[in-house]
């Protein structure tokens, strides 16, 4: 799906959405990305510091080698299990919208 044909909640309707009691709307799609974002941003720090600590041990060969590599790769893996887990929330709040969704006429 094009993001030009999906709108943003604005801050008003995230709040009033946030503070339904009757939960007939859903915080989690508008704040997918912003958590996605913090994930990625944990794992880039998670990532640093395991290559800093690979070229402070640059000296002992092998072992740093397996540090910065390993955190790189480490790096790719949390970001592509982050993003299958969210895109699995996205796409049972899609479904949700078309079960509820009446077929058009």
């Amino acid at each position: 799906m094009d993001n030009s044909t999906q709108h943003r909640p604005s801050p008003a309707a995230f709040l009033g959405a946030l503070y339904d009691f009757s939960f007939r709307r859903f915080v989690a799609p508008s704040v997918l990305g912003f958590v996605y974002l913090i994930v990625v941003a944990g794992a880039a720090l998670w990532c640093a510091g395991f290559v800093l600590i690979g070229f402070s041990m640059l000296v002992t060969g092998i072992p740093a080698l397996i540090y910065i590599i390993g955190g790189v790769l480490s790096f790719v893996a949390i970001s592509l299990a982050a993003r299958v887990v969210l895109e699995t929330i996205a796409a049972v709040f899609r479904i949700l919208d078309h079960l509820e969704t009446p077929p058009p006429a």
